[in-house]
């Protein structure tokens, strides 16, 4: 058995579907940091840009033994 405690210094966190999408509702607009954590392979940074009449967008390429796993997430 495996279990994980993560903590977000912010209200925005989330986990990604069987698909690997997931949706952060509610993010005013401003430029922001989004962090993707995996157990195994650690953590992901990107910048991501979030407009008034544009939702924003990242992929992150997750490099597993079992190939690559990608997450992709929007506002």
């Amino acid at each position: 058995m495996a279990g994980a405690i993560l903590v977000s210094p912010n209200r925005w966190a989330t986990k990604a579907d069987a698909a690997g999408r997931f949706v952060l509702h509610d993010v005013p607009a401003g430029s922001y940091t989004i962090v993707a954590w995996h157990r195994a392979a650690g953590f992901f940074r990107q910048t991501v840009r979030v407009t008034k009449d544009r939702a924003g967008a990242v992929e992150f390429i997750i490099p597993l033994d079992e190939g690559d796993s990608k997450v992709v997430a929007q506002r």
